[in-house]
């Protein structure tokens, strides 16, 4: 134990002597021992042995401060170069720390802190430089103002030019919204998940990306999401465990919006444009004004289609037919098709000019078109009705296109024109743009065809069985007399 009061008295010179080496002694051995020192002096070092410790006074004479274990290299303090800092407490660093290699902060307990604090208002900032450049900047609260309602103190990663100048933003992260911008010209990601909003100012491009909040896009309103060949690119969106939908580019190339918990495609999108849909379409919720529309350009196809299993059965048809004004062109076709998908025939047209409605195929029903008196003027009785009866040629015949081709009987207009023009009408028949050739229209387009109404025919044979009548009542009576 070296302890001494550092006071020289006066005495013999033996004496004075042995008290100089014992002064000696506890300064060379830096007062080493369990016992404070007898006097201490501002800056004084003491070798603490009942705690191992290196301690020195403090500037104000006041109280010891620990350097460090006596028998640790260093006294337990980081080399100049090189090292590492160990052991529980914290590390404060007031102004900048500079690591020339690799900070690491490890420990056992549950919570590992590193702290960067500053004044609000203020950036607080981790830098990393190639060289004394700076590369990266990450703000952990730059300095917008904190204003109440956790604004403010907002993360930020800027990027930085190889001379070390301002790049510009590539992500930040409002605090009190917890909204997501990406600044830069695309993002690409192998997997992430996005509670809160994802901004994307321009391009998100990834593998596989999940989100379970908003999409939102301040640059086009859409979203590129880019893959190798041969790899679906998908959006993925569940609101339930029980229900995801997936929607994005297939392996072949199409779009496809699906139903990932029942492993269903639910809407198709050809590289042709071609739409599929294996579910059931509703436009609108019920009210009124709903509508579905199929648009194209004048002189292209515009369908309807009816398929089992994706094999057409029904068409209904917006033809081919050019606009030529006077509400000319673009007729309506009902079209039937084969079991096979095969176009079988026409059922009806409509001229969209006209209205005129053309049925190919026979009639079966009641028809009952309106013959209330009030609706009439020039109300006469037929004359003559049995001659013009007699003048009628009935024919039997087949069709020269079109699926029915069985043989018919009945009228031929032409005929029938200068005995009874009011049942004789022309018309413009719509050609049908599906139909195959062999079943294309007898006449060039734009020419008329008669039709019969047979059923005004009735009326004619009424008054012509009449007058049968009356003539036979008249040979009964001559027979009698």
């Amino acid at each position: 134990m070296s302890n001494h009061d550092l006071t020289i008295a006066n005495g013999p010179g033996l004496t004075v002597r042995q008290d100089l080496e014992a002064a000696l002694q506890a300064l060379g051995t830096t007062f080493q021992g369990t016992a404070v020192p007898l006097i201490t002096y501002p800056c004084q070092l003491w070798a603490d042995t009942s705690t191992g410790l290196l301690k020195i006074r403090n500037i104000a004479n006041t109280a010891w401060i620990t350097l460090g274990p006596l028998d640790t290299a260093n006294l337990g303090l980081l080399p100049l170069t090189g090292g590492s800092l160990a052991g529980p407490g914290n590390l404060t660093v007031g102004g900048t720390l500079n690591v020339g290699g690799s900070l690491g902060v490890t420990g056992n307990t549950s919570f590992l802190n590193c702290v960067v604090t500053g004044p609000a208002g203020t950036s607080r900032q981790v830098l990393g430089q190639t060289a004394v450049s700076a590369r990266w900047q990450i703000m952990l609260g730059n300095s917008t103002p904190e204003s109440g309602g956790s604004a403010g103190s907002d993360f930020v990663i800027n990027a930085y030019s190889d001379a070390g100048g301002l790049l510009g933003q590539a992500m930040s992260i409002i605090r009190s919204t917890r909204a997501v911008s990406f600044a830069g010209p695309s993002v690409a990601m192998q997997s992430v998940s996005v509670a809160s909003n994802l901004d994307v100012n321009g391009q998100l491009t990834g593998a596989s990306a999940s989100f379970t909040g908003q999409i939102l896009s301040t640059a086009n309103f859409g979203h590129a999401i880019t893959t190798p060949a041969g790899i679906a690119a998908q959006y993925q969106s569940s609101v339930t465990s029980a229900r995801t939908w997936t929607w994005g580019c297939a392996i072949d190339g199409h779009f496809t919006i699906g139903d990932s918990s029942a492993g269903l495609e639910r809407i198709g999108i050809s590289t042709s444009g071609a739409v599929s849909m294996p579910g059931f379409l509703t436009c609108g919720s019920g009210a009124p004004g709903a509508q579905l529309n199929v648009r194209g350009a004048v002189g292209t196809f515009r369908i309807l289609q009816f398929q089992t299993d994706s094999v057409n059965r029904w068409q209904l048809v917006c033809g081919t037919q050019a606009e030529s004004g006077a509400n000319a062109g673009s007729d309506f076709n009902m079209q039937a098709s084969n079991d096979a998908g095969a176009f079988l025939g026409g059922v009806f047209s409509v001229k969209r000019s006209s209205q005129v409605c053309t049925f190919t195929q026979q009639i079966i029903g009641t028809i009952a078109p309106p013959s209330d008196r009030v609706l009439k003027e020039n109300i006469e009785p037929l004359q003559d009705s049995l001659a013009k009866v007699m003048a009628l040629q009935g024919v039997s015949f087949n069709l020269r296109s079109g699926p029915n081709k069985r043989p018919q009987i009945g009228l031929i207009a032409q005929d029938v024109l200068p005995i009874v023009p009011e049942v004789v009408a022309t018309y413009e028949p719509v050609p049908n743009p599906m139909a195959p050739e062999d079943e294309a229209l007898p006449v060039p387009v734009g020419e008329t065809l008669m039709a019969l109404n047979y059923s005004m025919l009735i009326p004619l044979l009424i008054e012509a069985v009449k007058e049968l009548t009356d003539r036979v009542g008249a040979l009964e009576a001559a027979a009698k007399a």
